[in-house]
C-alpha cells in the first residue's frame, strides 16, 4: 500500500436511492480526498439523481460518475447472492478498476453495500466503510428473532470490512462491540455557515398555506418510518400538539415512504395542520422560518440538520437518542415514541419556556474542517494493513 494518496485510485460506492445527511457528508468526503490528490471512480445508483447531480457539481477532472443499476435493501445482506445482476454489474466495473488503493463504501448502516464489499473482498481490495451508526438490528427492527439472524450476519460484515470511520464516539463503541480488531476512525460532522436568512420567515409560512402566528414545526429529512418516526408523529397528532395553539407540522423531504404519510394524513383529516414539501436545498430557509425542529427518530447518527439548526438558534426537540444526547439539553428530549414527554417538550417551546439555544455548545467543525479531517482520517486507515 503505498505511503501517499497523490495520483491514487480511489473507488467510492454509494447505494443510496435518496440523499440524507450521510450522503451530504459524503460528497463533502469526496471533496477532502480530491484536494488531496486522489483519484476518485464513484459507483452509485442510477435511481439517485440528486446525489448524481451533487457530484457533477465538484466539476473535478480527477473525478469519475458511473450510475449503475443498484439499489439499497436489507434483504442483500441476508441473502446477497439473490442479487447476482447487481453483483455482476457491481464486479464488472470494480475488475476496470482493480488496480486501486482503496474502496470507501458510504454506508447509511452496515447492510448497505455487502453486494460491493463481497466484490471488493473477493478482488483483494481495500476496504472502508463510512456508516454513521452501528445498531444491532435487532434493536432497530424491534423483532427479536429475525434481528438476532440479521445481527449474526452483520457481525461477520462488520468483521469482513474492516476499517470504519463514524462521526461520533459511541459509534466508535458500538463498531468495536461488533468486531473488536476494527480499526475505526471518529470525525465530527460538520454544519454549513449559516446566516439567518432576512424577511423569508413570514414569506415561507404564506409560501405554504400556514398562519403567520402559528406554532409551525418541522421535520426534515428522508421519509421512512422506521427509522426517522413520521408514522409516530400523525398517528398521535393530536395528542402530540394538545395544548398548543394553532400547531402547524412540515414535512420536508423524500423517501420509501412518502405515498404511506401521506395515506396516513388523508384518513385522519390533517390536511390543513400537515404539509409535505418537497427535499429543497434552502433548508437554512425552512430552519429560520418554523419555532422548532422535530426529530422523533427511533435511532441515529448525528443528524446534518440538527446541527444546521443550532447554528441557526432554532429549538430542537428529538428523541433521547445517539448523537441527540450529545448537544441538546435534557428539556428538549423525550423517550422514543413517548407521546406525553413529546407533548410536554413541544409546549414548554410553544410558551417560549426553553433553554436558550445561544447556550449550547457551539458546532467547531467547519466544512474545510471536516473535509480536511476526512481525509486525514481516512488516509491512515488507507495504509494501515488490511485484517
Amino acid at each position: 500500500m503505498p505511503t501517499s494518496s497523490r495520483e491514487q485510485l480511489l473507488v467510492v460506492i454509494s447505494e443510496a436511492e435518496w440523499v440524507g445527511g450521510h450522503e451530504v457528508m459524503g460528497i463533502a468526503a469526496i471533496k477532502g480526498l480530491l484536494a488531496r490528490g486522489w483519484r476518485i471512480h464513484v459507483l452509485c445508483s442510477m435511481r439517485n439523481e440528486r446525489f448524481i447531480e451533487m457530484l457533477r457539481t465538484l466539476r473535478h477532472s480527477s473525478m469519475s460518475v458511473e450510475p449503475l443499476a443498484i439499489r439499497s435493501s436489507r434483504l442483500k445482506s441476508v441473502l446477497p447472492f439473490f442479487f447476482l445482476r447487481e453483483f455482476r454489474l457491481v464486479w464488472r466495473s470494480m475488475t476496470h478498476q482493480r488496480d486501486c488503493a482503496a474502496v470507501l463504501l458510504l454506508q447509511g448502516r452496515i447492510e448497505v453495500g455487502v453486494v460491493p464489499a463481497i466484490a471488493a473482498k473477493l478482488l483483494k481490495m481495500k476496504l472502508i466503510g463510512y456508516v454513521p451508526f452501528a445498531h444491532s438490528a435487532k434493536l432497530v427492527s424491534g423483532r427479536s428473532l429475525s434481528g438476532q439472524i440479521r445481527d449474526l450476519i452483520n457481525r461477520a460484515y462488520y468483521r469482513t470490512i474492516g476499517s470504519f470511520i463514524t462521526c461520533y464516539e459511541g459509534a466508535k463503541a458500538d463498531i468495536k462491540k461488533w468486531a473488536p480488531a476494527a480499526q475505526v476512525e471518529v470525525v465530527h460532522n460538520f454544519v454549513r455557515d449559516q446566516s439567518q436568512p432576512a424577511d423569508d420567515r413570514s414569506r415561507f409560512r404564506l409560501d405554504h398555506g400556514l398562519n403567520v402566528s402559528g406554532f409551525v414545526v418541522a421535520m426534515i429529512g428522508r421519509i421512512e418510518f422506521r427509522q426517522k418516526g413520521h408514522d409516530f408523529v400523525i398517528e398521535n397528532f393530536d395528542a402530540i400538539f394538545a395544548g398548543i395553539t394553532d400547531p402547524y407540522l412540515c414535512i420536508v423531504g423524500e423517501g420509501p415512504d412518502v405515498a404511506r404519510l401521506e395515506g396516513m394524513i388523508k384518513i385522519r383529516k390533517l390536511e390543513a395542520r400537515v404539509r409535505i414539501i418537497d427535499w429543497t436545498p434552502s433548508v437554512d430557509v425552512v430552519l429560520s422560518s418554523i419555532d422548532c425542529l422535530l426529530l422523533p427518530s427511533r435511532f441515529e447518527g448525528v443528524p446534518l440538520v440538527m446541527l444546521e439548526a443550532l447554528a441557526l438558534n432554532t429549538p430542537v426537540v428529538a428523541s433521547r437518542k445517539d448523537g441527540m444526547i450529545d448537544y441538546l439539553p435534557n428539556e428538549w428530549l423525550f423517550e422514543v415514541d413517548d407521546v406525553v414527554e413529546c407533548n410536554d417538550c413541544l409546549k414548554r417551546l410553544s410558551k417560549k419556556s426553553y433553554h436558550d439555544p445561544t447556550d449550547l455548545k457551539r458546532v467547531p467543525y467547519s466544512q474545510h474542517a471536516f473535509e480536511e479531517n476526512f481525509a486525514t482520517a481516512f488516509n491512515r486507515l488507507a495504509i494501515s494493513p488490511q485484517r
